[in-house]
């Protein structure tokens, strides 16, 4: 069956769209874009016993920190207050660490700050450490420090284009598909690079991020769906299967009772 949908990210994390998929009687398939290099150890691990916080905006992030935290072979303060953004995010930690104080839904990491705020009534006095990629977009950092709170950017993770000779080698020309999945912003910006002509695919967008550089690019054919939910996804692509004249598509999953 000819693939339709092609899900720019890792087949171990695409497997269960895809099957859900399947079961539409859409076929996809899996390739990623770019690769994740860790860049920090457990040597550059901060003192945990002077931070209130950890924030976790990615599950690159989470893994990232959870290897360190085990190698350094130091324990996480049981006062150390826990946040993420995302059930996929806060799953990992959940299953590894233990149960988070605030969980986020969507991508955005705004939401995450602003809910860091909001759980401290106003109370700016307080540090929070951020295990990040090392080109993360700034804006809870921006919001955080505005408010006066203390951040401690760590830069555990690069996200790495991968070359645009193997890319080419690997995966058939875009315009075969119909609807081509975005998880972030570095995998627009990564195919892009690798097929500069005019895309005739419609994108779906996985959060608000990603659809800003699908802007950027001036790609006016795509859904944005605002979580990474698999039951979400799946409705966003069947949306852009089925608009696939319009111009500029939105979707936003409604909220389950």
């Amino acid at each position: 069956m000819h693939p339709r949908v092609l899900i720019a990210r890792e087949a171990s994390r695409a497997a269960e769209l895809i099957e859900a998929l399947r079961v539409e009687k859409i076929a996809a398939i899996a390739e990623p874009v770019t690769t994740i290099e860790r860049i920090a150890d457990a040597a550059s691990l901060p003192d945990l016993s002077r931070v209130d916080w950890v924030a976790f905006t990615s599950r690159n992030g989470a893994e990232i920190f959870l290897k360190i935290l085990h190698e350094s072979g130091r324990v996480l303060p049981p006062d150390v207050r826990l946040a993420a953004v995302g059930p996929a995010t806060a799953q990992i930690i959940r299953q590894r660490l233990r149960p988070l104080n605030i969980v986020t839904g969507g991508t955005g990491s705004a939401k995450l700050a602003e809910a860091l705020l909001d759980d401290c009534h106003g109370s700016t006095g307080f540090t929070v450490l951020w295990p990040c990629a090392r080109d993360a977009q700034r804006d809870f950092v921006n919001i955080l420090e505005t408010a006066g709170v203390k951040v401690i950017e760590w830069p555990v993770y690069a996200t790495e284009f991968i070359p645009p000779w193997l890319l080419r080698s690997r995966l058939e020309h875009p315009s075969s598909f119909d609807v081509v999945v975005f998880a972030a912003p570095s995998a627009v910006k990564s195919l892009k690079e690798t097929w500069p002509e005019a895309w005739t695919f419609t994108s779906v967008a996985i959060g608000e991020t990603t659809a800003e550089m699908l802007n950027k690019y001036a790609m006016t054919r795509f859904v944005t769906s605002r979580s990474p939910r698999t039951a979400d996804l799946v409705a966003a692509i069947k949306q852009a299967l089925n608009d696939r004249e319009s111009t500029t598509l939105t979707f936003t999953p409604k909220e389950r009772s």
